[in-house]
């Protein structure tokens, strides 16, 4: 029951965001918010898909796919808002920056095979190289060398980016426990963080497009 109303809740909010996102598209022709709204699209249809499966059969469904390939393609376009607004400034990082973002992949990588003890290889694979994709992003966003107030508002939008993902995986990492009460207030509480980050997308493009 509780996961449910967790899950509406999140649907709610995203859904609103999706909205918002795709009206901004259509008014500015921006091509940065029609990423956002793509990216919250994905991510709005693979948790209706949940939350039917939720409603109709009163569990979570056995068949990810739908839901899987939803929320792979939500974070192909995150990590291609990201990319978009980082060569606007001109990629050029300095120092540990040339290096440090590829440590999303080994972090990404190593998540995918500790989640293989109870889950897919393939999928967990896939989700790696998605994941690793868009937390390398974040990190190569926050290491760009240029105008400082212009990458303020670019680490903002890297930042936003980089929470989603720490809770993304921490309600995954809790789910794998989910026999334990700590592991269910663990996955509660950063399903819940993870929803309010998605306001924080928008508020992030609105200043990164504005400057």
């Amino acid at each position: 029951m509780i996961e449910t109303i967790e899950n509406a809740f999140q649907g709610g909010v995203v859904g609103v965001c999706t909205l918002i996102a795709l009206a901004t598209a259509l008014k500015k022709r921006d091509r940065s918010w029609a990423m956002l709204f793509f990216f919250y699209a994905d991510y709005l249809f693979g948790n209706l898909f949940w939350q039917i499966c939720l409603l109709y059969f009163g569990k979570t469904p056995r068949i990810t796919i739908v839901s899987d390939l939803s929320w792979y393609a939500a974070f192909l376009f995150l990590y291609l808002l990201m990319k978009m607004e980082g060569d606007k400034l001109g990629r050029r990082t300095v120092g540990i920056g040339k290096i440090a973002p590829y440590a999303a992949f080994l972090f990404s990588f190593g998540m995918a095979v500790f989640f293989m003890q109870i889950g897919g290889y393939v999928s967990n694979l896939i989700y790696a190289v998605f994941a690793g994709l868009m937390i390398y992003q974040a990190l190569n966003g926050l290491f760009l060398s240029e105008n400082i107030r212009q990458k303020r508002r670019l680490s903002f939008l890297c930042t936003v980016a980089l929470l989603f993902m720490i809770f993304e995986y921490g309600s995954s990492v809790a789910s794998c426990f989910w026999n334990s009460p700590v592991a269910k207030n663990l996955y509660y509480v950063s399903d819940l963080l993870m929803t309010l980050t998605f306001p924080l997308f928008m508020l992030a493009l609105k200043r990164e497009v504005e400057s």
